[in-house]
């Protein structure tokens, strides 16, 4: 019967030492080194109990023996880890416990040797399984071990006893004695006695769990005493100066800490029993205000009754880890200080307010009155000079009027600036065209930048929309004072312009404005300044450069009635970049033509080989503008005539006004596809329908087979592979022509074709120049022509196809890539398009994986393209130039220039050239003498009405 309650007794002893060594595992507690010793410690205590029990209830000697050897293991694992624990507790260098460790590490041969079963006698003693030691070396080196490491833990106890440098090392240093004599005491039993000779009685196998027992709870008192966000918020919550209340699920004071107890004038003492009500505490404050609520927390302002001041509750819900409501927090914030502040601040903004309002109106009355004294002085100069004066006087009234001009220019500056501060500005709103804005900033500073030899250039993308609703006078004064400021602030070095389409949303489209210059900079400290009134900045470099200062709080002002922003990027000594968004209703979604600001390239007559047709009208339809080009430029030296559209909705409306031969139509394009264009077509006109005389034949780089049939099934007359192969091109005008307008005539050769093509495969190594040549029916400038276009359009279509795949817009990225692989195989670079046929139907298939994982190195190609393209444009002088606009006739381009001047305020420019239009005749003559009673009145907006309501 006792076997079995031993046997009982130290199972039970296992388990809870097996359970605690898993909790000291878990991830929070694991971290720290003493959980880690202790939870070594409790594992060999739990196999040490397991192993032994098992022993005593064995009735055969060769179970025993296994049930021995395990709880062996577990004993030398206990040793092991108390001498680990003792050491680094006791304080003692890391060199010393890691010597102690190393020593202790020497067991594992001992063990080795003990658990040989020629070792131990096995037999049964009263019932009960027991054992006695064979004399020898093994046992022998068993007990000296054993002595070793208990002497080992005497000493270093004894050390931690006199090293003691707090109570709490002491109190652990006895109770780890007590541990040892717990387990020396038991060793006698079942260590000792089996060495003499004697039955082995499991005196240490019982005792080591009261030493774990001592142990643990030795370590538990000094992890109380380790920092702790429990131990530290409860530290933090008594001493914190914020006071704090906690209530329990009943609503009643639970805790409260002592800047709440002396805020609210409460007892802590008597919480338990006097329980104030919320209401008694704060006015106004309901019980089901305060804790009833669905978030987790809330917010409200209420009256301390107790203090007599106003005060903020911040109210947070307090939840176990089932997520059940256990009580509510609420911290409570004094308002007194910063009411009072609040209403100083008030007090302070109305006066500041009063005195910027008087300024204001002071500004713009004094600008009025000095105007009228200005205008008379301006009206008597230009009289003056028309009377027969002699040179000096000539000279000297001539600086009185110009002179007179730029202080008025600087008065009409403080009016505007006057008006803006005051609140009355007003933007003067309408429809206008953008491209025409742009056209008008590129005029007025293109001059300026060519005074200084200044390179100005502008990038413009080709998404805007071009008809828009605003003030367009403003924007256009906006980008002229910024570019103004970059003509005057850079001496050496290039400013630019460029312009994005940032988003649509409602109807309205938020355009970006970037304008870039390598002048001087802004130096960091004086940038947040950079728009406050009449401010210049670093006046030494800027020595000699004119201006009020008033620039650019002006722009600031437009800016935010326009409701945009502005910011400024700027490195001192290095340059400047200002940009500005601005939201612009869209009037129509129309994008902006070509703003003749670059020229193009022009290509040399050249043959596309023996066939030539007349009389034959066709479109082209096709959203990529490589294909597109490929395909007029050669359709168009077959003699073709050519009209080309680049959406299924604009080759609709061309078919409705033109009777087309032949309409050549892309399958896929993005809103509307090639199928549904079609059809449309059909029904507009007999011309167009099924077996009339207007064919409609499909563009589709689609080669499966089965899809011609596809194709025509579903209405087209016939269907042309991209890229265009030729002969198939013959073949089909030869079927749907009739032969009258046919003729063979003999291709041109150049003589040294051979050679530039030649220098042009060198510098396109990834390209396949004569498959590129081939689609071009071996044309070189026409070649040239299509790189030139995949250079210019490389850019933006990288950038979007880049954009759809970020955005993971598959529909997009499949009509984008579907695009590029054309355009590759067009131009000859048969890879790219091969990788971008694989990631099209990659799109087709909605493999995410497959796209995301070849997408970077497909752009990282394309970009080496551009790259190798771009030494193509230097080499062959293809690099796009700047082409000045051109005016229909001298009065247009001075009018034009009287229109910049007047919205950019530049009254002395503005003047001289009235003065000029004065000896114009026609209606030029008569606009320009309405325009000069109104320039001497200085009414300039009377004067830009007439101007933008003038046609001829």
């Amino acid at each position: 019967m006792l076997k079995y309650i031993l046997f009982v007794y130290l199972f039970v002893c296992g388990v809870i030492a097996g359970y605690h060594a898993l909790q000291l595992c878990t991830p929070q507690k694991f971290k720290q080194i003493e959980y880690r010793y202790m939870a070594g410690f409790s594992f060999g205590s739990a196999i040490w109990s397991l192993g032994f029990c098992s022993l005593w209830i064995q009735t055969k000697p060769e179970y025993a023996y296994w049930c021995r050897t395990i709880g062996l293991v577990g004993t030398f694992i206990f040793l092991i880890y108390a001498l680990r624990n003792v050491a680094y507790y006791s304080g003692v260098s890391q060199r010393w416990q890691k010597t102690v460790f190393l020593l202790s590490l020497t067991g594992i041969p001992v063990l080795f040797m003990i658990v040989q079963k020629d070792q131990t006698i096995y037999f049964m003693e009263n019932g009960t399984m027991t054992y006695r030691f064979m004399p020898g070396l093994a046992n022998n080196l068993y007990t000296i071990y054993s002595l070793w490491i208990g002497l080992t833990i005497v000493i270093l106890n004894t050390y931690m006893l006199r090293k003691a440098k707090n109570k709490r090392t002491a109190a652990f240093a006895k109770r780890f004695f007590l541990v040892e004599i717990f387990v020396i005491l038991g060793m006698i039993l079942d260590t000792i006695l089996p060495l003499l000779g004697e039955s082995a009685i499991p005196g240490s196998t019982i005792t080591q769990f009261f030493g774990l027992v001592v142990l643990y709870h030795a370590v538990a008192a000094l992890d109380q005493t380790r920092l702790t966000n429990s131990n530290m918020s409860e530290f933090i919550y008594s001493f914190l100066s914020v006071p704090v209340l906690v209530y329990a699920p009943d609503r009643k004071i639970h805790i409260a800490n002592e800047a709440a107890a002396s805020f609210l004038k409460l007892d802590p003492e008597s919480f338990d029993t006097k329980n104030a009500p919320i209401r008694e505490l704060f006015d106004s404050a309901t019980e089901e205000k305060l804790f009833c609520f669905e978030e987790e927390s809330q917010r409200f302002d209420a009256f301390c009754n107790a203090s007599n001041c106003h005060c903020n509750l911040s109210i947070s819900k307090i939840r176990d880890k089932y997520n059940d409501i256990i009580g509510y927090i609420i911290m409570v914030k004094d308002l007194s200080e910063r009411l009072q502040a609040m209403e100083r601040l008030l007090e302070a903004k109305l006066e500041a307010e009063k005195a910027n309002q008087a300024k204001s109106i002071f500004l713009a009355n004094m600008s009025h009155e000095i105007r009228t004294p200005m205008n008379a002085i301006m009206g008597f100069s230009e009289l003056a000079l028309k009377t027969d004066l002699n040179d000096q006087a000539r000279e000297y009234i001539s600086d009185i009027k110009n002179s007179s001009k730029s202080l008025l220019a600087i008065i009409n500056d403080i009016l505007d600036i006057s008006k803006l501060e005051s609140g009355k500005m007003e933007l003067q709103c309408g429809n206008y065209q953008f491209d025409e804005l742009l056209r008008d900033v590129y005029l007025i500073i293109e001059g300026q930048a060519k005074k200084k030899d200044l390179p100005f250039t502008v990038d413009i993308a080709p998404d805007l929309p071009n008809e828009l609703y605003g003030d367009m006078v403003r924007i256009r004064g906006i980008l002229i004072n910024l570019l103004n400021n970059s003509v005057k602030y850079t001496r050496k070095g290039s400013f630019s312009l460029k312009v994005r389409l940032l988003k649509k949303e409602d109807g309205i489209a938020w355009i970006e404005y970037q304008v870039t210059d390598t002048g001087i900079g802004i130096k960091p400290e004086e940038i947040p300044h950079l728009f406050e009134s009449f401010s210049q900045f670093d006046l030494k470099t800027n020595q000699g450069i004119e201006g009020t200062g008033l620039g650019l709080a002006i722009v600031k002002g437009f800016i935010d009635l326009m409701e945009g922003s502005i910011t400024v990027d700027s490195h001192y000594g290095e340059g400047s970049c200002f940009t500005v968004v601005l939201p612009q209703k869209i009037v129509s979604d129309q994008p902006m033509t070509d703003l003749s600001l670059k020229t193009g390239v022009t290509n040399d007559e050249f043959s596309l080989g023996q066939i030539q047709i007349s009389n034959t009208k066709i479109l082209i339809v096709d959203d990529n503008p490589i294909n597109l080009k490929v395909a007029e430029s050669s359709m168009k030296y077959y003699g073709l005539s050519v009209d080309t559209a680049v959406s299924g909705r604009e080759s609709i409306e061309l078919c409705s006004h033109n009777l087309y031969d032949i309409v050549f139509m892309d399958q896929m394009m993005p809103e509307m596809d090639g199928i549904e264009a079609m059809n449309i077509i059909r029904t507009l006109h007999p011309h167009y329908a099924v077996g009339g005389q207007g064919k409609i034949i499909v563009l589709t780089a689609n080669a499966i087979s089965g899809v011609r049939d596809l194709l025509i099934q579903s209405g087209f007359d016939e269907y042309l592979e991209k890229p265009i192969n030729f002969n198939q091109f013959e073949k089909l005008m030869n079927r749907f022509l009739p032969p009258e307008r046919i003729t063979i005539t003999a291709p041109a050769v150049s003589s040294d074709s051979s050679q530039e093509e030649e220098r042009l495969s060198k510098l396109l190594p990834s390209v396949d120049t004569d498959l590129g040549l081939s689609y071009c029916n071996h044309q070189f400038s026409q070649y040239l022509s299509v790189l030139s276009l995949l250079y210019e359009k490389g850019n933006e279509q990288m950038n979007l196809l880049q954009n759809q795949w970020k955005a993971t817009d598959l529909a997009q990225y499949r009509v984008t890539i579907h695009a590029l692989k054309g355009q590759f195989l067009n131009s000859g670079a048969k890879d790219l398009s091969a990788v971008a046929k694989d990631l099209e139907q990659a799109a087709k298939a909605g493999d995410s994986d497959f796209i995301n994982e070849n997408t970077p190195a497909f752009l990282a190609d394309y970009s080496d393209l551009l790259e190798d393209l771009c030494k193509v444009m230097e080499q062959f002088d293809l690099l796009p130039e700047q082409d000045l606009p051109k005016q229909d006739s001298a009065e247009a381009e001075l009018l034009s220039q009287l229109k910049n001047a007047l919205t950019n305020f530049d009254i002395a420019k503005a003047s001289e050239l009235v003065e000029k239009g004065s000896t114009f005749s026609g209606e030029y003559g008569k606009l320009f003498a309405e325009l000069a009673p109104l320039m001497d009145e200085m009414d300039l907006d009377q004067m830009l009405e007439l101007i933008e309501n003038f046609s001829i």
